[in-house]
């Protein structure tokens, strides 16, 4: 049941942004997101916000690395957890990545992660865009 629901997800969402290039981020969702980690663990903003940038470079190993470092203070921050998953998926590592980002959706069933989750499922190449 949940696959076709993604694959659905996946086809609507892979018209909003096609395109390999890094994503335009909505900076009033991603100060918010800082503001939520902000309370968990102070300490992995800063680390957290790199990651991102390097992730957004296309430098996804570099962010995987980063954000390793996040979820493993932070494990149940499931921003991290799913832009974790998708990083690996996107270096080439989807044995790792599809797992961590189903635990994304595990931990949280929003829009974000079950938008990434779907377009990982179709989109398994390196490169591919995908939804942050």
């Amino acid at each position: 049941m949940l696959r076709p629901v993604l694959l659905i997800l996946a086809i609507i969402t892979s018209t909003i942004d096609g395109s390999a290039q890094a994503p335009s981020r909505n900076l009033q969702k991603e100060a918010a997101i800082w503001d939520q980690l902000e309370v968990v663990s102070p300490g992995l903003v800063e680390t957290f916000k790199e990651a991102t940038t390097r992730m957004d470079q296309g430098n996804h190993q570099e962010a995987a690395a980063l954000y390793q470092k996040v979820v493993d203070g932070a494990p149940e921050f499931d921003p991290a957890v799913r832009r974790l998953g998708t990083c690996l998926v996107l270096a080439g590592d989807a044995g790792r990545g599809l797992p961590i980002a189903e635990k994304a959706v595990a931990l949280n069933r929003s829009p974000e992660n079950l938008a990434t989750m779907a377009q990982l499922l179709v989109f398994r190449e390196p490169g591919k865009a995908v939804l942050p």
